[in-house]
């Protein structure tokens, strides 16, 4: 990660943190700015199903995460400087990269096959 520039533009009070699903769906969570610090550092915390779901919601079973292991969290951690939304006042949007909570690459998070490549 090459940017270490994650500063809130002036006046904002929400952040949102998102990344694509497997269907290209931004999703992931709305922070206070209040707590973004602690979100930069730590990340924010988010089920890996969010990866094994299909474009009907369904959550589907896999190796890695299904029900018998109770579908465990994932951290999103900034990618990108947040940038103001033009629509919401206060509001700004920030794009998210995934780690598992062991801090390693998540295996079915389709980016992976994209690093590689790269």
């Amino acid at each position: 990660m090459t940017n270490k520039d994650f500063s809130l533009p002036p006046g904002t009070h929400t952040v949102a943190l998102g990344m694509g699903d497997m269907n290209g769906i931004l999703r992931g969570k709305r922070i206070p700015a209040s707590h973004w610090e602690t979100t930069v550092k730590e990340g924010n915390a988010l089920s890996i199903a969010l990866l094994a779901i299909d474009m009907t919601c369904d959550i589907w079973d896999t190796p890695y995460v299904n029900f018998d292991n109770g579908y465990p969290d994932m951290h999103m951690f900034p990618l990108t400087k947040p940038v103001a939304s033009p629509w919401e006042d206060g509001f700004a949007i920030c794009l998210a990269r995934a780690e598992g909570t062991d801090h390693k690459p998540v295996p079915i998070d389709p980016r992976g096959a994209l690093i590689a490549q790269v």
